[in-house]
C-alpha cells in the first residue's frame, strides 16, 4: 500500500558520504521483464541518479529487471492500478517533483497523477498503438487528456499523430557504451543475428526467409537468433522453429538474459539485422550501433537515424526481396564490414549515448523542475 512507504528524502548515502539531492522523481513502468521498455527505463533511471536526483520506480508486477533497480540503490514500489485513485496516494505522490511515466499503457496513471505534480507520458510504441490499446484494454482518450507527452523517434511521432491526432515531442533512447577493443573476428563468414522477442511484429519470418534465399546463392554466411518465445505467439514461432531445426546454417541460442553474455554475442556477429513490422525505436539497433556491427532496419524501425548508406542498408517493411539485396551487399563485400561498424559507432556517439541522452534529458526536465 502506498502510506506504509516514506519515500521523502533531503540526502542520500552515495559511498558512505551524504550527498543533496536535487529533487525527487518517480518513474512509472508497467512491468519489469527483460524487454525493451523495462531496460529503456532502467538506462533512464541510470542517468537521473547521475544527475542528482532520487528516483523511485512504480511497476503493476514483478519482473527478473527488479533487482537491476535494487542494485542501483533504487526503491521499487508495486502498485495496484486501485491504488492510484486513493486519497492516501494523493498524499504519497505530492512528495515528489515530477512523474515520468512510461508506455501508452500508463496513460490512465498519468491523467491522475498530473492533477498533483508535472507529469510526462513517455510512449514508447508506434504504429501498433491502437493494436496495444485493446491488447491491454486502455484507452486513447486517457493519452489525449496527459498535458504533456514524448515519444522516441520521428518515425514514433508521425505514426501516433496518424494513429491517435497526438503530437508528441521525441525524447531519444540511448544504451550504455559497453563496447571494448577486444579482438576482432576475421574470416570470410558472415555472421548475421536477429535479437529480441520471437513475434510477428518482430518480423523473424522476413528474416529467415530472406536468409534461405541469400543462402542459395553463398555459402560463406550464417544466420543466428537470439530471444523468448512468447506463449500468446506460439501459432507464430511454432513452423519457425521447425524451419531452424531444417537448416545447417541457422541457429536459435534462445534467450540471454545475462548483460556480458550478449554483449559478448554481438562481438561475435558482423551484421545485426531488425526486421521488425513496427518499432517505436529498437534498442537492438542501438547496441549493435554501439558494438560497431553493419545495420539493416527495415522503414518501420524508428532507430534508422543510425543508418547510412556507408554503413547498413533500410529496406522496404516486410519485403524479402529487398532485404535479401541489403544481406547480399554485405557478403559479397565482407572486408568493408569492419570500416562500415567504425561508421555505425561514430553515429552511436553522435545520436545515442549517454552524453547525448544526459543532454536531453537534463534539458526536459528542467523545464518542470527549476
Amino acid at each position: 500500500m502506498v502510506g506504509h512507504h516514506n519515500s521523502f528524502f533531503i540526502k542520500r548515502k552515495d559511498n558512505g558520504k551524504q550527498k543533496i539531492v536535487k529533487g525527487q522523481i518517480i518513474v512509472l513502468t508497467p512491468e519489469l521483464s527483460y524487454t525493451g521498455a523495462p531496460e529503456s527505463v532502467l538506462n533512464m533511471v541510470d542517468i537521473l541518479i547521475k544527475m542528482g536526483y532520487f528516483v523511485t520506480v512504480v511497476s503493476f508486477s514483478k519482473g527478473e529487471k527488479e533487482v537491476e533497480f535494487y542494485g542501483k540503490g533504487v526503491e521499487v514500489v508495486y502498485l495496484e492500478k486501485e491504488e492510484f485513485k486513493t486519497s492516501s496516494f494523493a498524499i504519497w505522490i505530492k512528495n515528489y517533483r515530477l512523474c515520468i511515466a512510461n508506455t501508452s499503457m500508463l496513460a490512465a496513471q498519468a491523467v491522475i497523477i498530473q492533477k498533483y505534480i508535472p507529469t510526462l507520458l513517455i510512449i514508447r510504441e508506434a504504429k501498433s498503438i491502437m493494436e496495444f490499446q485493446q491488447i491491454f484494454q486502455t484507452r486513447i482518450e486517457d493519452i489525449k487528456k496527459v498535458k504533456e507527452v514524448y515519444c522516441v523517434s520521428k518515425y514514433a511521432q508521425r505514426e501516433i499523430e496518424h494513429q491517435i491526432g497526438v503530437k508528441p515531442q521525441i525524447l531519444y533512447n540511448y544504451v550504455p557504451d559497453r563496447y571494448s577493443k577486444r579482438k576482432e573476428r576475421k574470416g570470410a563468414r558472415v555472421k548475421f543475428a536477429i535479437i529480441g522477442t520471437i513475434e510477428e511484429r518482430k518480423g523473424v519470418d522476413v528474416c529467415i526467409k530472406a536468409f534461405i534465399r541469400l543462402k542459395n546463392q553463398f555459402d560463406n554466411c550464417e544466420l543466428h537468433i537470439v530471444g523468448r518465445t512468447l506463449e500468446w505467439q506460439r501459432s507464430y514461432w511454432e513452423p519457425l522453429m521447425t524451419k531452424i531445426k531444417e537448416k545447417d546454417a541457422i541457429f536459435y541460442h534462445g534467450e540471454i538474459q545475462n548483460r556480458d553474455k550478449l554483449i559478448q554475442f554481438y562481438e561475435e556477429v558482423d551484421v545485426v539485422i531488425v526486421a521488425s513490422r513496427d518499432e517505436s525505436c529498437s534498442l537492438v539497433a542501438l547496441e549493435a550501433a554501439m558494438m560497431g556491427k553493419v545495420l539493416i532496419v527495415s522503414q518501420n524501425v524508428g532507430a534508422q537515424y543510425l543508418v547510412k548508406f556507408i554503413n547498413g542498408f533500410i529496406f522496404q517493411t516486410g519485403n524479402v526481396e529487398h532485404l535479401v539485396v541489403g544481406m547480399k551487399k554485405y557478403v559479397k563485400t565482407y572486408w568493408l564490414n569492419k570500416i562500415r561498424g567504425k561508421v555505425s559507432r561514430y553515429l552511436y556517439k553522435k545520436h545515442a549515448s549517454q552524453k547525448y541522452y544526459f543532454k536531453q534529458l537534463k534539458k526536459v526536465i528542467e523545464g518542470y523542475i527549476e
